[in-house]
């Protein structure tokens, strides 16, 4: 029975997946027959390839699970008695009908067999079968097939060196094909045999798989098996089954993004990415070692490479000769390939012969194609020739040649490349002092902190910002909390530095800003390959722009200009944004076509705000963008948001409304002592929080409660005065009275926050927002609600100065809803302040109200609509609205019965709380949430 690959073994997903071998599977699964030999590095994942293989099993075949071959005499032929005893088994299982049919017929194979010692191996093919299928079933389970057989099964007390005697005859390879031949075609079944470690294999055994090759052929079985092509033994066997024309699927490392696609689906922090691609040069056993590593909070550096893989490594050193170990030793200091111009100049190699030393290297198992494709030492292989194949004296003479090459090269060409700051660290640190520079003895001297600090600097700094090559300090010692897990006085690290020439820092009593300082682009390589090894993370200078122009940049199309920074992006970050912008229609009603656009990269947030010409260009970016990030199993970056500009005007009126309804707009308290002035802060941030709850995101951003509002309380000075500090974050910490160890800083002090962080008074996520003092003869705090409101109404009119009106449609039975929701949302909000102790009870609306709406002069934008609107004390809640016909006015305020009355509405007057009337805009806008001049009616 011929059976093809496309019918029998599915080519889709295998049960064990594994990343980045789709098309080695594909590859190996296109063989319907014979051996196949899959060769590969060790660590390169042939043991997970292969158990992957064994995964998919169908009903058009018989799928032996793998086995391990043995370096012992006969270990082939008894390793594929076994594998046939599996399928056999798995045959018995599944049809125990026509078993016993199917064992008693390869017994008579076995007997049919030519010769004796034919007989012999095949008596012994199918007593090693048997003992598999009794090991699974049990002896009682498979007594009727051991009945079939017991003329033909080895006795059990056959000895060893009687079995060896039956594994080593020659010329099997024709008798176990002639017993895999009728299993295969009395089960009606391909078989697929799986063997690994084919590199263990005796001489003699490694013999009979070449002879297999040729006796495989016509018969329906695969046998693939597994080699360590690295070793000698492991290349003897791909050569002499490829003498035999059985082909050799050859393992690889895997590519970069195939390892990102691992991480990714493992979990690990995209800062991590590189650090292991690095690691593991693309080799899947160090990937998943990396991944335990990264997943327990261990350094990369503890990897582990097993013995058998530095075996190898002592075995490729001690075939080179001197004169080749000499060149080697020279290249060992350099973790990622040079250029090509670079290493012909620094071993004074014309073109030809650094190609032929490239392909020596290659074929003795030095250098290996790594993630990639770069022709490259295996990071691990390095690292043992570095650290301990070479002495001290060695380490100390290379160090110093390479640390002189760099050098030239990097000032000469001002280019700072990848390969020249990973090699920095390894060689300053075992080079002469003397042969370092004093910048660089500053640099391996800083802790962790101090290094973190710079790293921020590099990384946030954007040279053709506002700022120029400066940053506002606070902003990067925020960052170099996130990024680099930056924790103490920041005030001290920030002076160390400056007094060893590496920052300077401007201040004034308002603003302090800081800048890097590298005396020249070899100092510049030095620092990123001091953060890189010391943090496992390739920092990225100029972060934000480098993100911007790697993943969107190209997706923008047509773009007027964009801004960008770092940070988690919010529709008010946007919304600055768009300030800068140069936009003719800035400030007016015109629309202006903008994106707002978040991503992650290397697991960073960046916000970019994006002005176009035309909203098509706009449509088209957004498309192209949501598009990328849809088809992206997985990259350095993700999106995180994407957000059509301009924005809504945010409703802050309903605030106001609440406030004026409890009667509270001009509410003062005074506080006994500063623990009951700490209270009357708690419930002001306490509203932040409770408005927070119920609204969007978006809303919250544009009113300044997207983080968690807390207030932190100066009273040193109470009860003539105290500074309050409004701070934002993401902890989960509660309004404080501050305690100042030390003198007392200066209200202006530009350093003010750092100092609040030294001192733990802020947690690392939080910053100060706005800080006031407090004073005067008889101090006082307006009401906590008053506070909240006042706030959250400032950062509305800021939010929506310029953008565009909200337009209301005059129609009745949406307006009427959209009424009736507010005052639900109002009831919903007094209700928890009064649980909170913030009110004394909540508001008790159980009106009715009546707004009439009526245009009573088209030619006039601003007063074209009247509105009056009527409170019914009827108990039921009600909504109504009624929009009378365009030149009809409403009548005065003297008779309000017999107008609703016209109006299909039936009341007593004195159910008619009160009455009020003016600008539509107003009467309507405000019982919509927004706040009057926010809003503009359109008419039916």
């Amino acid at each position: 029975m011929l059976v093809t690959a496309g019918a029998c073994w599915q080519t889709g997903a295998v049960a064990q997946h594994l990343y980045g071998r789709s098309e080695d599977d594909a590859a190996v699964r296109s063989y319907d027959r014979g051996l196949v030999i899959v060769a590969g590095d060790s660590g390169i994942g042939k043991t997970s390839f292969l158990s992957s293989l064994a995964g998919e099993r169908t009903e058009d075949d018989l799928v032996a699970s793998p086995i391990t071959l043995r370096a012992i005499l006969g270990s082939l032929q008894g390793s594929l008695a076994e594998a046939l005893g599996d399928c056999l088994h798995q045959y018995t299982v599944q049809n125990p009908e026509t078993a016993q049919a199917v064992w008693a017929t390869i017994k008579t194979a076995a007997a049919r067999l030519v010769d004796a010692t034919g007989r012999q191996a095949g008596s012994l093919l199918i007593s090693r079968a048997y003992e598999f299928l009794e090991s699974k079933l049990g002896k009682e389970a498979s007594g009727a097939i051991r009945a079939v057989l017991k003329e033909v099964l080895r006795p059990a007390s056959a000895t060893y060196e009687d079995r060896l005697e039956s594994l080593v005859l020659p010329d099997t390879a024709a008798d176990i094909a002639a017993i895999t031949r009728e299993v295969a075609h009395h089960t009606k079944r391909r078989l697929v045999l799986l063997l690994d470690g084919g590199e263990r294999l005796a001489p003699d055994d490694r013999s009979l798989l070449a002879e297999l090759a040729t006796s495989l052929q016509g018969i329906d079985t695969l046998v693939i098996v597994c080699v360590n092509s690295s070793t000698n033994e492991g290349a003897d066997v791909v050569r002499m089954s490829e003498g035999r024309d059985a082909p050799c699927h050859r393992l690889v490392a895997l590519q970069r993004t195939e390892i990102y696609e691992w991480l990714a689906a493992r979990g690990v922090p995209e800062t991590s990415w590189d650090a292991i691609v690095h690691a593991s040069s693309g080799y899947p056993l160090f990937i998943e070692d990396a991944i335990r590593l990264v997943h327990g909070g261990t350094s990369l550096t503890k990897i582990k490479a097993p013995i058998r893989f530095e075996s190898l490594l002592r075995a490729s050193w001690d075939a080179l000769e001197p004169g080749m170990q000499l060149i080697v030793t020279r290249l060992a200091g350099f973790a990622d390939p040079p250029t090509d111009e670079f290493l012909r100049e620094y071993l004074n190699y014309s073109y030809l012969e650094l190609s032929t030393l490239r392909k020596r290297l290659v074929s003795t198992g030095v250098f290996i194609s790594r993630a990639d494709d770069d022709v490259w030492f295996h990071e691990r292989r390095r690292k043992h020739i570095w650290e301990m194949l070479l002495t001290d004296g060695d380490r100390r003479a290379v160090s110093g040649e390479i640390l002189a090459a760099i050098r030239s090269h990097t000032i000469s060409s001002g280019v700072i490349s990848a390969w020249i700051s990973s090699a920095i660290p390894s060689v300053v640190r075992q080079a002469l002092p003397s042969e370092r520079d004093e910048y660089v003895d500053n640099l391996i001297s800083l802790t962790d902190h101090e290094l973190g600090l710079l790293w921020a600097l590099l990384e946030v700094r954007e040279p053709n910002g506002q700022r120029g090559v400066f940053c506002e300090t606070s902003d990067v010692v925020r960052y170099a909390t996130v990024r680099a897990g930056f924790r103490g006085d920041a005030v001290g690290a920030i002076e160390r530095l400056a007094n060893m020439q590496m920052v300077h820092m401007a201040t004034n009593e308002h603003l302090s800003i800081i800048c890097l300082i590298t005396p020249d682009a070899f100092a510049q390589a030095a620092l990123i390959g001091e953060i890189e090894q010391r943090f496992q993370v390739r920092p990225v200078p100029r972060f934000a722009t480098s993100a911007f122009e790697a993943f969107i940049r190209p997706l923008l199309g047509h773009f007027k200009a964009a801004t960008i920074s770092l940070g988690a992006g919010s529709l008010a970050n946007h919304r600055d944004a768009m300030r800068q912008l140069p936009d003719e229609t800035h400030g007016t009603s015109s629309p202006t076509s903008a994106l707002g656009v978040d991503i992650s990269a290397d697991g960073h947030p960046v916000t970019i705000t994006a002005l176009f010409d035309t909203q098509d260009d706009q449509r088209a970016a957004r498309d192209r963008i949501s598009e990328r990030y849809s088809s992206s199993l997985a990259s350095r970056s993700s999106l995180r948001g994407l957000t059509d500009l301009p924005p809504v005007r945010v409703r802050f009126g309903r605030y106001q409304e609440l406030l004026a309804s409890f009667e509270l707009t001009r509410s003062t308290n005074s506080a006994a002592d500063a623990e009951e002035l700490l209270n009357l802060y708690r419930k002001a941030a306490e509203c932040f929080s409770l408005f927070q709850r119920h609204i969007s995101n978006e809303e919250a951003s544009a009113l300044g409660i997207s983080r968690r509002l807390r207030y932190v309380l100066d009273s040193s000075q109470w009860p003539t005065s105290w500074t309050e500090y409004l701070v934002g974050g993401n902890g989960e910490r509660e309004p404080d009275l501050i305690d100042w160890a030390g003198p007392r800083p200066s209200f202006f002090d530009p350093l003010l926050e750092l100092r609040m962080r030294a001192q733990e008074m802020l947690d690392p996520s939080e910053s100060i927002l706005h800080a006031t003092i407090h004073g005067g003869a008889e101090p006082s705090i307006v009401h906590p609600l008053r506070m909240a409101v006042e706030r959250l109404a400032k950062h509305g009119r800021e939010f929506n100065r310029g953008l565009p009106l909200v337009e209301i449609p005059l129609d009745e039975s949406v307006l009427a809803s959209r009424i009736t929701d507010e005052r639900a949302l109002l009831a919903a909000i007094s209700a928890e302040l009064a649980e909170a102790s913030i009110v004394t009870e909540p508001l008790s609306d159980t009106d009715s109200v009546v707004v009439v709406i009526s245009e009573v002069d088209p030619g006039l934008e601003l007063s074209r609509w009247h509105a009056r609107t009527y409170r019914i004390c009827d108990l039921k809640h009600q909504v109504a609205v009624r929009v009378l016909p365009a030149g009809t006015h409403i009548p005065t305020f003297r008779d309000p019965v017999s107008h609703l009355r016209t109006l299909g509405f039936d009341y007593d007057e004195s159910a008619i709380a009160w009455v009020s009337g003016g600008s539509a805009t107003s009467i309507v806008g405000r019982p919509l949430g927004f706040d009057d001049s926010d809003v503009r009616l359109t008419g039916r």
